[in-house]
């Protein structure tokens, strides 16, 4: 009996010692950021890393704008494996995205009112596939950036900056706050989010 619960605390202690929680400051993250993109993506002439910061005011995420176009988001963890520091951080790659909104409109079939999604032309009036950031389209890298985690009838990334009180939607251009967050039923984004297989350990 002794052994086994020798066993048990072994076990215990080696968990607590490979999956802990360890706080980095924003500048340690994108050094350590820094050091994977350069590996990971080298093919790129340069990057910038930028943090994100989510609902409650924290920085959770990175971006990393390449030149001359492309971006990735990156989901920053205080739990990780210290036994393997990939595992603190997550990376989304968006090959491409949308500008769009959602509108309600009437099923002729039947006759209920649904959400729909229009995608929104540019100032050219053309439906443009973009491969840049949010935010670096709306001209904001300067400035304090959020990422917005929303599920509910879709799950998606909402890039945003503050304007007036309100947060403001980099993919359709419209504010919301943080009701709209927790009440509405689909809101645009980037679609998908954070994904924690191993495979996407940046």
């Amino acid at each position: 009996m002794k052994k086994v619960l020798l066993i048990i605390i072994s076990l215990l202690c080696v968990n607590m010692m490979i999956s802990a929680k360890v706080s980095l400051t924003v500048e340690e993250n994108i050094r350590n950021i820094s050091e994977r993109v350069e590996k990971r993506y080298f093919n790129y002439d340069s990057f910038e890393v930028y943090p994100l910061y989510n609902l409650n005011d924290e920085v959770k995420y990175f971006l990393v704008e390449f030149e001359p176009t492309c971006f990735v988001l990156v989901e920053a963890s205080d739990n990780y494996w210290q036994c393997n520091d990939s595992s603190r951080y997550t990376r989304k790659e968006i090959g491409f995205w949308e500008k769009y909104v959602y509108v309600e409109k009437i099923n002729p079939n039947t006759g209920r009112t649904e959400l729909s999604i229009e995608y929104l032309p540019n100032e050219n009036g053309e439906y443009v596939r973009y491969y840049d950031s949010p935010y670096k389209l709306a001209n904001v890298l300067n400035e304090k950036k959020y990422l917005i985690k929303f599920r509910n009838r879709n799950s998606c990334l909402i890039p945003a900056v503050k304007r007036n009180g309100k947060f403001l939607n980099l993919v359709s251009m419209e504010e919301f706050d943080e009701t709209d967050i927790n009440e509405k039923e689909a809101m645009p984004g980037l679609k998908g989010s954070f994904i924690g297989d191993p495979i996407f350990w940046l």
